[in-house]
This record gives C-alpha cells, sequence and structure tokens, in this order.
C-alpha cells in the first residue's frame, strides 16, 4: 500500500508518466553524474503539443486523453535507455537524456521524439494529429542547475512556437 502511495505520488495518473516531482529528482541526478564525468552533457527537451487544444475543444476530453495517452506512450517507446520522460501537465512533456561522447546528439533525439508524436492516431474512427514545438537546453551550456535549464528549453520551445 504505502509503495502504490508513493507511486502515485510520483507518476501522473493519466499517462503513467512520472510527473514533476519525479523530474525534479531524476533530472538533479543525472546533473550531479554529469558533473562526476567530464565531457558528458545532459540534454532537457521541453515538448508543446502543437494542435491538441483544437481537437480537446471540438471533440472533448476523452479524444484529448486519448492524445495524451498516446503520446506519453510514443515518447517513452521512442527514447534510449537510460533517457527519461515526464508529463509536465497539460499538453507539455519534459524529456531528460545524457548527452554521451559518440552518441547521436540532438538532432537525433529530436528526430525521434518528432516522429514519435506526429504519428496520427486513431481515435473513434479518426485520425487525430498533433504537432510538437520543442525547446531544447543543454548541460553545462546552457544552465548548471534543472531550474536554468528547464527556463533555457522553455524559452527555446517558446521560440519555436514563434517561428511557426
Amino acid at each position: 500500500m504505502v509503495l502504490e502511495l508513493q507511486r502515485l505520488a510520483r507518476h501522473d495518473a493519466l499517462t503513467g508518466l512520472p510527473n514533476r516531482m519525479a523530474l525534479d529528482e531524476h533530472l538533479h541526478n543525472a546533473l550531479e553524474l554529469a558533473r562526476l564525468q567530464p565531457g558528458r552533457g545532459v540534454f532537457v527537451l521541453l515538448i508543446d503539443l502543437d494542435g491538441f487544444k483544437p481537437i480537446n475543444d471540438r471533440l472533448g476530453h476523452a479524444a484529448g486523453d486519448h492524445v495524451l495517452q498516446g503520446v506519453a506512450q510514443r515518447l517513452r517507446g521512442s527514447l534510449r535507455q537510460g533517457d527519461f520522460v515526464a508529463r509536465l501537465g497539460g499538453d507539455e512533456f519534459v524529456v531528460v537524456a545524457p548527452d554521451e561522447p559518440g552518441g547521436e546528439g540532438l538532432d537525433g533525439l529530436l528526430q525521434r521524439i518528432r516522429s514519435a508524436v506526429q504519428a496520427p492516431l486513431r481515435h473513434a474512427g479518426q485520425d487525430l494529429s498533433v504537432g510538437a514545438s520543442v525547446g531544447a537546453a543543454q548541460f553545462p551550456h546552457d544552465g548548471q542547475d534543472a531550474q536554468a535549464l528547464l527556463a533555457a528549453a522553455h524559452a527555446a520551445m517558446y521560440g519555436h512556437k514563434l517561428r511557426r
């Protein structure tokens, strides 16, 4: 019972993804690990779904919930072992991924995320499609702590939205 309560406190009830509390802990730990390994960075990506509000408003909350659950499942499935995805709330998600020397880098990570989000989801006989505005920040270049990295990713995500 206690373990179930702890799990519920750290996970989003709709999507089953970790929530902000779990994100804060994971990001803190990822940054501590990166500090101990010179040359290792951490990517923080803030993902906001484009086109979600019209689906939710026009087709109802059941359709919106279906989209959020489908996107969460696809994001989880598109990430590498060691990557982390959480739902902040609404239609915002965060990915924390180690930037390892010789790894795919930011471009590969962004491509996998966009592909996962943009594929249509079938609900009540209709294909529902959303896009993704993604803002990225990298430790240590864009910030030294979780708050600074999330703020940088947020600013980059809104910059992406404004350019669309």
